[in-house]
């Protein structure tokens, strides 16, 4: 079940975090993965230790991203596999700090970047293909001093649907993911992380950080044959944060 025996995946920000684990996993289930990221040695390193291969890319860069899917989609024939995951975090601002220039490369990165992918890859999926873009528990609902971060994660979101109502009469699945806070490296670098830890923990059912092998196992599930009628769906990972008040927050709000 879940073999991925023969088919070709494209995995953005795949050089460290939710990426990395994404491209071993898809690898481990007989992808043949093409690596992209910033990132030259991290991303290479990646791809050598799956088997694939590696692509700088810059996904807030429009012709960054056509020229790598043009150079996987040609030397492979087809792309079965597009993981738009590719992102960035910045520290928190409320809304009336946010500036233009801030607020636009969250729009860059986290939103340009998924419709890049999927645009360019599109031409070199064919039916059956499966396209996973990344966006965030803050896709769906809000937190304060996120402003610009929310506004992009929520685009993935409406780029998603659309995509999979346009894409669906080619038989071309898409789906998004919307985790809460993932244990990767780009975590630990943000100012915020910790709180950002401790405010999902604290809020979800289960008390646990997401860790990045989490994330790739429902990504591997979405790629699939065996999930060919999920569409269009914006799937939380969330510890059951958004099922309803956790008991840390009940107990805190009335106490015994």
């Amino acid at each position: 079940m879940f073999d991925l025996t023969g088919k070709t995946a494209v995995i953005t920000g795949a050089a460290m975090g939710i990426g990395k684990c994404c491209a071993e996993r898809l690898s481990g289930a007989g992808a043949y993965v093409y690596v992209l990221d910033l990132d030259a040695e991290a991303g290479q390193a990646v791809a050598e230790a799956c088997g694939g291969t590696f692509i700088q890319t810059d996904v807030a860069d429009e012709s960054s991203v056509a020229n790598a899917m043009k150079q996987a989609g040609e030397r492979t024939g087809t792309l079965d596999i597009v993981v738009n995951n590719a992102g960035i975090s910045l520290t928190r601002q409320n809304i009336d700090e946010i500036s233009t220039d801030r607020f636009m490369r969250h729009i860059e990165v986290n939103s340009l970047g998924v419709l890049y992918g999927m645009q360019y890859a599109r031409p070199f999926m064919k039916e059956g293909g499966a396209i996973i873009n990344t966006s965030s528990i803050l896709g769906q609902y809000v937190a304060p001093g996120y402003g610009s971060y929310n506004a992009s994660k929520f685009a993935v979101v409406g780029l998603t649907k659309t995509a999979a109502v346009e894409y669906g009469r080619d038989g071309i699945r898409v789906n998004c993911i919307c985790p809460t806070a993932v244990n990767t490296p780009m975590l630990a670098e943000f100012a915020d992380g910790q709180q950002e830890v401790n405010a999902f923990s604290k809020t979800s059912a289960i008390s646990s950080i997401i860790e990045p092998e989490h994330v790739a196992a429902l990504v591997h599930f979405l790629s699939a044959d065996d999930c060919p009628v999920i569409t269009g769906q914006a799937l939380h990972i969330d510890c059951g944060m958004t099922a309803g008040v956790s008991w840390a927050e009940w107990t805190e709000a009335a106490p015994a």
